[in-house]
């Protein structure tokens, strides 16, 4: 029991190892998390964050049963009305005060967990369905991972609010008991006048989800040791696309092969009919040589939809679409919109033609997310020499 005063203040150990571990990892995986959402070149360490955020929700719900008694959810199990009069109380010169979760935090922490699940959940399906990559690869449609995106970002804003409320009470809280619940959060200990039950930290358990943790971050990322611009490491690799040597030799001429599936059958078709006037050249190529690179683009177009960057391309596309540039597909300018007009005056990019400047796998055709990068800008001092020059 921890209801009868005692004369004197005292230090009681309420949060063990693992209960603390969990909290500051877990608010760390989700802060990875919202910083590289919606940021591409950063898919992995996003993909990384929600793997790390997904086990540690499954060991809170296993320790959540058999965990000490101030991390079971027995000893936090409020109803409505408790949450309803424990607010109330704030506002009134006798506030009642919990060595454990109150009413209010606790619904918070039983909210952010279901949220969690929710959002581990349509995470997989858009890793899987959208990206073309994890467990599910194969069972969830490329269109259930699309509409799991949007539902994925609402969720994980969603919990940001949830969050920033579960801060806010803290501060309260601390303030209007006198306490500091973030050190007690950090070294486990509360003051109380009550005789209260103490709890075995398990420090051994602690250390070994912290050490988890660790080597799950290296197996992550080990890919980038040794990993140099003239031999990059990609953390993840699309399809094996079919390639032709006649079709990179022939696109080569003028600039960099780009491959069929960036744009629609009908596209590679209607450019293949105008060849005389291909971008104010003539092709000049003889009828058969003609007919093989049709015949190769057309079979490995973006119809064919092997590829993300293909399925993005051929159902954002209209049928009416009549430009024979990949820079006018709707896909590749709600894509590339936000980037920096310092990105595109690099001496690398250059312009829109040369897309292996930032995709590292631009010429296998397979545009992974994690595959592109931003060249590195030049200083003043270099733009200065090379206006020079």
């Amino acid at each position: 029991m921890d209801s009868i005063n005692q004369s004197k203040p005292y230090k009681v150990a309420i949060w063990d190892a693992p209960t603390r571990v969990f909290h500051w990892l877990f608010a760390l995986s989700f802060t990875i998390g919202m910083i590289t959402e919606g940021d591409s070149r950063y898919l992995d360490v996003h993909v990384y964050a929600g793997y790390l955020f997904f086990g540690l929700l499954i060991f809170r719900l296993v320790w959540g049963f058999i965990g000490s008694y101030y991390s079971r959810f027995s000893s936090f199990r409020y109803s409505w009305g408790n949450v309803v009069v424990y607010l109330k109380g704030l506002f009134q010169d006798k506030k009642e005060s919990y060595i454990g979760h109150n009413p209010a935090g606790s619904w918070a922490i039983f909210f952010l967990l279901f949220i969690g699940f929710l959002i581990s959940i349509t995470g997989l399906l858009v890793f899987s369905g959208e990206e073309g990559h994890g467990p599910l690869v194969g069972i969830v449609p490329f269109e259930v991972g699309v509409l799991s995106h949007g539902v994925h970002e609402v969720l994980a804003w969603s919990m940001l609010v949830l969050v920033s409320l579960h801060i806010f009470g803290v501060i309260v809280e601390s303030s209007l008991h006198k306490e500091n619940l973030l050190i007690a959060m950090i070294n486990g200990y509360k003051k109380t006048s009550r005789i209260a039950q103490q709890v075995k930290f398990r420090t051994s358990l602690g250390i070994s989800i912290f050490v988890v943790a660790v080597g799950f971050t290296y197996y992550s990322f080990q890919g980038y040791v040794g990993a140099t611009d003239i031999d990059p490491y990609m953390p993840y690799k699309g399809p094996n696309l079919v390639q032709s040597n006649d079709w990179n030799e022939a696109c080569s001429d003028c600039h960099m092969p780009y491959h069929p599936s960036l744009l629609p059958a009908e596209s590679w078709a209607t450019m293949f009919e105008q060849q005389q006037n291909h971008f104010d050249e003539d092709l000049d190529y003889s009828q058969e040589y003609s007919q093989l690179l049709e015949e190769f683009a057309i079979q490995n177009s973006a119809d064919k939809q092997q590829t993300e960057a293909a399925k993005f391309i051929s159902s954002t596309t209209p049928e009416d679409f009549s430009s024979l540039r990949i820079t006018d597909t709707p896909y590749w300018k709600a894509e590339h919109e936000s980037i920096p007009v310092s990105i595109w005056e690099t001496r690398e990019v250059n312009g829109f033609s040369e897309c292996d400047a930032c995709h590292r796998d631009a010429l296998m055709g397979t545009f992974e997310d994690a595959a592109m990068h931003f060249p590195k800008l030049r200083s003043k001092e270099d733009s200065i020499n090379m206006a020079g020059l």
